[in-house]
């Protein structure tokens, strides 16, 4: 009888749980928006709410016109709420590097990083790209960015894999170091910044030493004008809401065969990075090309053409910008997901 005393008793606190506990726990969820605050950077988790919206979406896509302080204020606040490429678990963040090298999506990098050498990425976020390194490939990578939120993600990543790479909180513009690196990334970060090219000039005069590799990703503006051009005319003409976009938006990526995490967090922070972000500017392969040659940089490569030689002359850079344009646009007609980003991998010229 005591047993069954007791067993009577544990089917009653979990009916209790079910029926009382777990609701009352939804419910404050529901009601305590996470986009509206930070999270405790003690914790592995990163809740958001799935409530639906029925405002109507405010697309942005355009440079912010406020002041640089108030810019890079408006960026770190963002990031700080919801980085970007953010899972809900640190966890489920690692297990994904583990899983699958994320310096794959550049060739160019995988091949520099078989001669060793250091490395530093700029604008790092949670850590993807440097902890994969690390990982993957047993190299000093160091990564910056400006949010807290993401840095310490970043750092939990570090410690969960158990590799060397370190992270930092630091804005680009005032960020000093005492060396230059062998290699220095920076993907989709710079169009963020109160000045893009002003970044791609101060990576490649100061942080990337002669003979470096320099691999910079991108909006490109042609590509990117059709991206917002597609989710404008969902949201304005077929009077999709914020909630109806961000299916279609999880539909594309898992048409086009997108990786990482699939938890509904991590869905969430590509969404608004790509719809909703306070700045961003967009830029062409011809203006890339201008800027590096005034650093002295040689553009080797481009995932314009699948990192396939690149373009020689500023003119068949104009021509593979009118090609990318176009190719955003069949893409987004045909329902494939086309964000309108684009890579360089560029030599510095420099002599020691």
């Amino acid at each position: 009888m005591r047993i069954v005393r007791r067993a009577a008793g544990t089917a009653l606190l979990f009916a209790a749980y079910l029926l009382v506990i777990s609701p009352v726990g939804l419910v404050i969820r529901l009601f305590r928006d996470p986009l509206h605050r930070r999270p405790d950077s003690r914790l592995d988790t990163y809740w958001i709410s799935t409530r639906t919206s029925t405002a109507p979406p405010r697309i942005t896509g355009i440079p912010h016109q406020g002041s640089p302080a108030r810019i890079r204020d408006d960026v770190r606040r963002f990031y700080n709420t919801l980085p970007f490429n953010y899972s809900e678990r640190a966890s489920a963040q690692a297990r994904a590097i583990r899983r699958s090298d994320p310096c794959a999506a550049y060739p160019p990098l995988v091949q520099e990083l078989q001669h060793g050498g250091s490395v530093l990425d700029v604008g790092c976020g949670p850590g993807w790209l440097a902890n994969g390194i690390a990982f993957h490939h047993q190299q000093p990578a160091f990564g910056i960015d400006l949010s807290e939120t993401a840095v310490t993600r970043a750092r939990r990543v570090a410690e969960i894999l158990g590799n060397s790479a370190t992270f930092a909180v630091a804005d680009l513009f005032q960020f000093h170091s005492d060396r230059q690196y062998d290699i220095v990334t920076s993907t989709g970060v710079l169009h963020h910044t109160i000045d893009c090219m002003g970044g791609v000039r101060k990576i490649a005069m100061e942080l990337v030493r002669p003979g470096g590799l320099f691999l910079l990703g991108l909006y490109h503006s042609g590509a990117r004008t059709k991206f917002f051009d597609h989710f404008r005319h969902l949201a304005e003409d077929r009077g999709y809401t914020e909630d109806a976009l961000f299916e279609e938006f999880a539909a594309m990526r898992r048409r086009g065969g997108a990786g990482g995490p699939t938890d509904r967090t991590f869905e969430r922070s590509w969404f608004r990075d790509q719809l909703f972000h306070p700045h961003e500017s967009a830029h062409t392969l011809a203006e890339v090309y201008e800027t590096l040659s005034e650093a002295n940089f040689a553009v080797e490569s481009t995932s314009m053409n699948r990192f396939g030689p690149a373009p020689r002359l500023a003119r068949s850079a104009a021509d593979a910008d009118r090609e990318f344009t176009a190719l955003a646009g069949t893409a987004l007609a045909e329902g494939r997901y086309f964000p309108g980003f684009f890579v360089v991998a560029a030599r510095s010229m420099a002599t020691q």
